[in-house]
């Protein structure tokens, strides 16, 4: 496993920038995600790291060396594409020997990698098989097998997943992060879902538009989004529109609510516009009759959506604007109708953002 960093990466196609001065360090051994929206160019910076794409400006380092000028095989990293790129004239053993004969690898000692390899991905045995007798999952596990089997410092993976129905989607969230582990890997994942990222990732970084906005831990940028756009990004997100008050004050046009800074040290001036982030789950709906008022929004229920494990509600509140509420292993199925309904928030599941 090796340490990637990537210093002030720009990347021109003719007019268009794709990448802005990005800069990371992956740490040896981690399992890093680059996350974003369609276009916001995680893939090319992926193509960077990996080699298939050379920078207009900046470098590339894995440990101490700078590869930026090495072809990919030189670089001891290997890729896995999202449209697994099999040759389906080639059994399964004969696409995963492929790296190594390319490499002059005697034949028995690709015999015995390739078997090690198959071993690796829990597909001991078939190595005879042709591609077309292999399912999605099955063929997206060659495709590892045939990265790990050149013994790669770094695997990258563009959107391993995307091509796999649901469920073996969640089978192989874990079976990556196994293997990534288990084989003292450094990875860099990219994707647009949230939830392979949130569940695999040791780290990520959300990008937007070329540029990284933010780097870090899941649950730290799940909790402390750092903008409106990384909170809308990263799961589900409820944005109200306040001006700063005394302290951790924020007066809205619904309630008085406390909120924390996602950004450590930020204090938005006294009657500052600010915006404030409450995730749908940090929502509880409780009896409003008698209730202390204090981080308390009111509204009626307009729409639910049930998900069996969870139920999903739109409240309307009284200023007119709409917010979701989810509940989790659900007692009581609430109807929409005219009665109002209080929903109360701690403190610490207010997050202040900059407007």
């Amino acid at each position: 496993m090796e340490e990637i960093q990537a210093e002030g990466i720009t990347k021109r196609f003719g007019e268009v920038t794709a990448l802005k001065n990005v800069s990371l360090k992956i740490a040896s051994g981690e399992l890093f995600f680059l996350l974003g929206g369609s276009g916001c160019g995680k893939t090319t910076l992926l193509r960077c790291i990996a080699g298939l794409e050379s920078p207009t400006e900046g470098r590339v380092f894995f440990g101490e060396r700078d590869v930026t000028d090495l072809p990919t095989h030189k670089r001891e990293a290997a890729m896995v594409f999202q449209s697994y790129a099999l040759w389906p004239h080639m059994t399964v053993g004969q696409n995963i020997a492929f790296g190594l004969e390319e490499r002059k690898v005697a034949k028995k000692e690709i015999k015995r990698r390739v078997e090690e390899a198959l071993e690796m991905v829990k597909l001991e045995g078939y190595a005879k098989r042709g591609i077309d007798q292999m399912s999605g999952g099955q063929q997206q596990r060659v495709s590892l097998a045939r990265a790990l089997v050149v013994r790669p410092k770094c695997l990258l993976l563009d959107e391993p997943l995307s091509n796999l129905d649901a469920q073996l989607r969640l089978e192989m969230r874990s079976e990556i992060r196994r293997i990534v582990k288990e084989n003292h890997l450094t990875g860099v994942y990219v994707t647009h879902d949230q939830a392979e990222a949130l569940s695999m990732a040791d780290r990520m970084a959300v990008m937007d538009a070329g540029e990284v906005v933010q780097v870090g831990p899941p649950e730290v940028i799940y909790r402390q989004p750092c903008s409106s756009y990384v909170a809308g990004f990263i799961g589900e997100t409820n944005l109200i529109q306040g001006r700063a008050g005394e302290g951790k004050l924020v007066e809205t046009a619904v309630a008085s609510l406390l909120a924390s800074p996602a950004v450590e040290g930020y204090r938005a001036a006294h009657g500052a516009p600010v915006l404030l982030s409450i995730r749908p789950e940090a929502l509880e709906i409780v009896n409003p009759t008698g209730l202390d008022r204090a981080m308390t929004l009111t509204g009626r229920i307009t729409e639910r959506t049930y998900l069996g494990s969870i139920i999903q509600y739109s409240v309307t509140l009284g200023d007119g604007s709409v917010i979701q509420v989810t509940e989790q292993n659900p007692q009581i199925i609430r109807s929409p109708g005219e009665d109002l309904v209080a929903l109360q928030v701690a403190p610490e599941d207010v997050t202040l953002l900059e407007r």
